[in-house]
């Protein structure tokens, strides 16, 4: 396949992912409250998954511009896809924390997803792409928690046992389709060579030279997602 059916690729497999994850992921707090009978040990999870997510978005983006935008997107799929199998098996804290730390690390790939969007479309494209790739990533995650509150319902723990196993096999599926069927846009490494050291000056020079409103705008909107993942985690104990 060329680069240009890279675009109907990414996000054809984005929408199925979305939906795969959707069905077991959004009840992953009571899932975890249920198997360990701790709020703590939730809220940890969650803590340490946006940690390692935070991270490994700015390890990410090093990867992207020196190995490629292919290997990144599908191993870090391929990923995903392996800490929803970990989060179906776990029954302990340690293996909640291993899920929650892959799928963390597993997200590395998204700067490698935006950059392969971009070489592959015509810059008077590129914001309908990305509206249609938000769309794509979002809407089938709003309609398929359904049927993981059905499976919860009819079979409790074990609904979204299985919900997790089928999200996982699913996303698995869908990054070999991804290894099998993208093409590789970059054409060479490109950036600085200087290692994580010289990723994270980068980033935080880049970060000051951004215009001030540019530079609030970004803050608020880490505050206001922070504060998002506290009150669904919160919601989901209060729920219970």
């Amino acid at each position: 396949m060329g680069v240009g059916s890279n675009i109907m690729l990414l996000l054809a497999t984005s929408a199925l992912l979305s939906l795969s994850m959707g069905v077991a992921y959004p009840f992953l707090s009571e899932y975890i409250y249920s198997v360990t009978s701790s709020p703590l040990i939730a809220g940890t999870v969650a803590s340490a998954r946006s940690v390692v997510c935070v991270a490994s978005l700015m390890f990410g983006g090093y990867l992207s511009d020196m190995v490629g935008r292919k290997r990144p997107i599908w191993i870090g799929t391929f990923l995903l896809g392996l800490s929803q199998l970990v989060y179906a098996l776990a029954s302990s804290t340690f293996e909640f924390l291993v899920a929650a730390v892959c799928e963390g690390f597993a997200y590395f790939y998204f700067p490698a997803f935006n950059a392969m969007i971009m070489d592959s479309a015509e810059s008077g494209r590129l914001p309908r792409l990305f509206t249609f790739a938000l769309i794509a990533d979002h809407l089938p995650y709003t309609a398929s928690p359904v049927l993981g509150g059905f499976l919860r319902d009819l079979y409790g723990l074990w609904g979204l046992r299985f919900g997790f196993l089928f999200g996982g096999g699913s996303m698995l599926i869908l990054a070999l389709v991804r290894q099998l069927f993208l093409t590789e846009t970059l054409k060479g490494p490109v950036g600085s060579s200087g290692g994580l050291p010289s990723l994270w000056r980068d980033a935080a020079k880049t970060f000051r030279d951004l215009d001030p409103t540019v530079r609030r705008l970004i803050v608020l909107r880490s505050l206001i997602l922070l504060n998002g993942i506290r009150c669904f985690t919160i919601s989901r104990f209060y729920m219970l």
